[in-house]
């Protein structure tokens, strides 16, 4: 993947920053000093981000898996992505829970817990313990904004981040209008298809109403 552009002009910006930082301070403009600064420090978070989209069981914990050499996200033919993933570069593997409220603090899980985080069938409806479990679980899924996973690669240098979502047809509405969030904010979206059955009228729809518009 090339992105030397990217990181081109990304430095070109912040090489004007430094130029526009030194200029503010000798002319004594303390609070254009300070906007410059802010600046400089949001360009540095600032990722190229890759957002990987398509519908349940299509592939894309799979494709993301090969690109980055190693099975990182758990894949299989069921469907098992309930969560967003943003996999960014990291000395080690690690696996970071973020939560919807903002007054709770991220949570480091291990990799067991986080291949945990599946989905699962529907329980039996005659039983009310497997309903009760089934509603907790949902409960603790909902509460989960995305699972930062930091990752040793090249390709996730000079800040790429891939975002690995659930399916486009997923049923949880607040997981669904997250997913669409992530779209508009991307660099580039991969939609991920099925070779048997390329474009349902689903897919058709999703790509022309969440990506193409």
């Amino acid at each position: 993947m090339d992105l030397n552009f990217f990181t081109r002009e990304k430095n070109l910006l912040r090489s004007n920053y430094e130029e526009m930082l030194s200029i503010a301070d000798s002319l004594g403009l303390n609070d254009i000093q300070s906007n410059i600064l802010d600046s400089v420090e949001s360009l540095k978070q600032d990722n190229f981000n890759i957002v990987v989209v398509g519908e349940f069981s299509r592939g894309k914990s799979t494709f993301i898996n090969a690109l980055l050499g190693k099975r990182v996200l758990p894949s299989a033919t069921k469907p098992t992505t309930t969560v967003i993933n943003k996999i960014t570069s990291g000395e080690q593997i690690e696996y970071v829970l973020y939560f919807r409220e903002d007054n709770k603090a991220p949570k480091v899980i291990s990799e067991e817990d986080f291949k945990q985080l599946v989905a699962i069938s529907e329980p039996d409806f005659d039983n009310e313990a497997e309903i009760e479990e089934y509603n907790q679980y949902l409960d603790y899924l909902s509460s989960i904004a995305y699972v930062n996973i930091k990752y040793p690669t090249k390709l996730l240098e000079d800040g790429v981040e891939i975002i690995d979502t659930p399916g486009t047809n997923d049923l949880d509405q607040a997981r669904e209008e997250i997913t669409f969030q992530y779209i508009p904010k991307s660099d580039a979206a991969i939609m991920v298809l099925s070779a048997t059955q390329i474009l349902s009228e689903s897919e058709i729809a999703f790509l022309k109403e969440r990506i193409l518009a």
